[in-house]
C-alpha cells in the first residue's frame, strides 16, 4: 500500500531535497568524468625531460609536472567519487521516500481511469442537461400558450358577463324609474282626486250645512235668518242667506267680548 502524506509542506520539502540531490549528483558526476579525462590527459605529458649534453653535462630527468598532474587529478577524482557515492546514496534514499509519499503506478492508473470516467459522466450530464433544458423550455412555452389562451377565454367571458350585467342593470334601472314615475303619477292623480273629493265635500257642506248652522246660531242668540228665494245672478253658485239681528240686543261679537271680560274679571278676583 502507498503511504499518503497529508502534510503538503513536508511533501514539497521532500520534493525540493529530491531535486537538489539530483542536481548535485549530476554536477559531481560531471566533475568525476572531467577528472578522469584530465587524468588520462596527464599521460600525454612526457615522463622525463631530457637536456642536451653541453660541455660534458646533460641528460634526462623525471618530469615533475606529470607527477603533479596525475596526483592532483587522482586526488580530486577520489574525493569526487566519495562525494558522488554519498550523493547517490542520499539521492536514492530521498527518491525512495518521495516515491512512497507520492502517487504510485496503481494510483496513477486509477487517477487516469477516474478522470476518464468523470469526463464521460460530465459529457453525458452535458448532453442530458441540453435535452432537459430544451424540454423545459418547450414545456414553459406550451404552458404559457395554454395559460394565455385560458386567460383570453376568461377575459372574453368576463367582458360578455359584465356587458350583460350592465345591460340588465340598465334595463332594471329603466324599469324601476318607469315604475317609480308611474307610481308617483298614480299617487299624484289619487291625491288630486282626494283633494277634489274633499273640495267638493267642503263645497257641498258650505252650500247645504253651513247656512243652516249660521242660521241656528243667530236664532239661538235672538236673531233671525231667511234664505234667498228667486233666480241667482249669472255666475253665482251659492244661494245667499240674509241674517237679521234685533235692535237693542248685543251682537254675537259683543256677547263674546262680554264673556271674555267676565272670565278675565273672575280670574283676577
Amino acid at each position: 500500500p502507498t503511504t499518503v502524506i497529508k502534510d503538503q509542506e513536508g511533501l514539497q520539502g521532500l520534493q525540493k531535497a529530491w531535486l537538489g540531490l539530483q542536481h548535485a549528483l549530476k554536477m559531481f558526476q560531471h566533475i568525476f568524468d572531467s577528472m578522469s579525462f584530465h587524468y588520462e590527459n596527464c599521460d600525454t605529458m612526457p615522463d622525463s625531460i631530457c637536456v642536451p649534453v653541453i660541455m660534458g653535462q646533460g641528460g634526462c630527468i623525471t618530469n615533475p609536472a606529470t607527477f603533479i598532474c596525475k596526483g592532483v587529478a587522482f586526488t580530486i577524482r577520489a574525493y569526487s567519487y566519495v562525494v558522488l557515492v554519498g550523493l547517490d546514496i542520499a539521492y536514492e534514499a530521498v527518491n525512495h521516500e518521495f516515491e512512497i509519499a507520492t502517487l504510485g503506478p496503481d494510483d496513477a492508473i486509477y487517477g487516469k481511469e477516474y478522470s476518464t470516467a468523470t469526463h464521460t459522466d460530465l459529457q453525458s450530464h452535458v448532453d442530458w442537461s441540453v435535452k432537459s433544458l430544451k424540454n423545459i423550455n418547450q414545456n414553459i412555452l406550451n404552458q404559457h400558450n395554454s395559460m394565455r389562451q385560458h386567460l383570453q377565454k376568461r377575459h372574453f367571458a368576463m367582458e360578455t358577463n359584465i356587458g350583460q350585467d350592465i345591460f340588465d342593470a340598465q334595463n332594471a334601472l329603466g324599469q324601476a324609474i318607469v315604475d317609480a314615475q308611474n307610481a308617483n303619477g298614480q299617487e299624484i292623480v289619487d291625491a288630486r282626486n282626494a283633494m277634489s273629493d274633499q273640495h267638493n265635500q267642503m263645497l257641498t257642506w258650505m252650500h247645504d250645512k253651513f247656512p243652516q248652522r249660521i242660521c241656528q246660531v243667530y236664532q239661538a242668540s235672538g236673531g233671525d235668518c231667511t234664505s234667498f228665494i228667486g233666480p241667482l245672478e249669472e255666475g253665482q253658485t251659492h244661494v245667499p242667506m240674509e241674517l237679521y239681528w234685533p235692535e237693542g240686543q248685543l251682537s254675537l261679537m259683543d256677547k263674546l267680548q262680554q264673556i271674555e271680560e267676565t272670565l278675565e274679571y273672575g280670574v283676577a278676583k
